[in-house]
């Protein structure tokens, strides 16, 4: 009964140790498994076209098509950000608005938080931040859209 314990106790540390040691090394892992899902799903490609082509060649065929798709899905989150950010900044203005009445709101049932969020949450501010951290993406994309030489 206690070898039945001692082992039991050693499998549910040794679950406990690896379990934390994944998530230490989740930003090795996560990439790892994404190469490993991308392997997956183009493996019958790369085998089929090795059976109609060179072998050189199917794999450059593969390579190429795996890019494009990768390429794709990027621009496709780069827009997608991009209209949430857009959107955003376009309706600063109401969110600004939607702060003050909800700040009224809480003040005119005793509530007093406008310190609180002064202290901690001033939209101005935040705003501020938002639009410098967006000049400066802007400028970054710029810059890696005009290439090294600048041009």
């Amino acid at each position: 009964m206690a070898g039945r314990a001692i082992t039991v106790s050693v499998g549910l540390i040794a679950t406990i140790l690896v379990l934390y040691v994944v998530r230490q090394a989740a930003s090795v892992f996560a990439p790892l498994a994404l190469a490993l899902f991308i392997i997956a799903l183009v493996w019958p490609l790369q085998r089929w076209l090795q059976s109609l082509m060179p072998r050189l060649l199917a794999l450059a065929v593969t390579m190429a098509a795996t890019v494009s798709v990768g390429l794709c899905f990027g621009a496709a989150i780069v827009w997608g950000v991009g209209h949430v950010w857009r959107s955003l900044l376009a309706d600063a203005g109401q969110y600004h608005a939607t702060y003050e009445n909800a700040v009224g709101w809480l003040e005119m049932r005793g509530i007093s938080v406008q310190g609180l969020l002064i202290e901690h949450f001033d939209t101005a501010r935040m705003l501020r931040i938002a639009q410098h951290v967006g000049g400066r993406l802007d400028r970054h994309a710029d810059l890696r859209d005009s290439g090294p030489a600048g041009g």
